[in-house]
């Protein structure tokens, strides 16, 4: 009979607290490290990193793994996460690591101490079902935000890839008007199919049209502050992850207006975002060896 590794979850929020509780759930023995307060079923919670590590043939790291400063991501409100070179080298030999969103000098640092990592968020199974609580969250932070309803409401999405398209369906069952700006044809035509206007991304930038909320999910900084300026929006919201969607200066011209919202599965549905984590990590353990006889 087979027994699976030990592993141990380090760092993050509340979606790893309910990825361990899912481990623990399914055989797995676990500890956890630096996660915030909150049930993690089975799993053992560590207050030292070497006692968390011990043994252990696989470390889950959160998404984003790393600040940009090359610091473990820990809960808001707790002091700043250790830095990599100080996490790897306290893990057992050839320990696997699976994190998300790896910068390539964590990738170097984990190289250099000889651990294997994998970058679960670059799995599409992952990007696929992270779409779903992406945009609904997106949606709760307009409903939170304007006292208007969806039903009725212009909206701009730019960019038609698994996060544009789960809001535009999601804004269109809501009887909002969608309107998508997307650079190839095959997303505007598969945008239209769904039931969306659509504009090229160069036309939208050169004449933005008039909406209660613009939406990007495009990671490359397009919105120039001439756009910024002439765009009809009550307010902006940046999906995207880093750098963003927006450049320096539009940034300044839509101040408030501007919500750069990141990490939303983790933030609006904990245990959801958790259970993606779950179910990509154990798929990757189990191609990469996570089961030992």
């Amino acid at each position: 009979m087979e027994s699976k590794l030990k592993i141990a979850l380090c760092g993050g929020d509340a979606r790893l607290l309910s990825a361990a509780a899912l481990f623990a759930q399914n055989g797995y023995a676990c500890s956890v490290w630096k996660g915030a307060p909150g049930d993690c079923g089975a799993a053992v919670r560590c207050h030292e990193l070497r006692q968390a590590v011990e043994d252990v043939g696989a470390v889950i790291l959160p998404v984003p793994a790393f600040t940009s400063a090359g610091r473990l991501t820990c809960t808001s409100g707790e002091r700043t996460g250790i830095d990599a070179q100080t996490l790897f080298a306290a893990l057992p030999p050839e320990t696997k690591i699976y994190a998300g969103k790896v910068p390539e000098l964590i990738r170097r640092i984990a190289g250099e101490y000889n651990l294997p990592l994998w970058d679960y968020a670059e799995q599409e199974e992952f990007s696929i079902r992270n779409a779903v609580p992406t945009a609904e969250a997106a949606i709760q932070i307009v409903m939170n935000r304007l006292p208007v309803t969806i039903s009725g409401s212009k909206f701009v999405v730019i960019g038609y890839g698994r996060v544009g398209r789960a809001l535009a369906q999601r804004l269109l069952a809501l009887q909002g008007k969608v309107t998508v700006a997307a650079r190839s044809k095959a997303a505007r035509a598969a945008a239209e199919s769904d039931g969306c206007r659509t504009v090229s991304v160069s036309d939208y930038l050169s004449a933005p049209l008039s909406a209660l909320v613009c939406f990007n999910t495009v990671p490359a900084p397009i919105i120039h502050d001439e756009c910024a300026a002439g765009a009809d929006c009550r307010l902006f919201i940046d999906l995207a992850s880093a750098p963003g969607g927006f450049r320096e200066d539009a940034r300044l011209i839509l101040g408030d207006q501007l919500i750069t919202a990141l990490s939303l599965p983790g933030k609006y549905s904990p245990e959801t975002a958790g259970e993606i984590i779950y179910k990509t990590v154990q798929g990757l353990l189990s191609e990469k060896g996570g089961a030992a006889s």
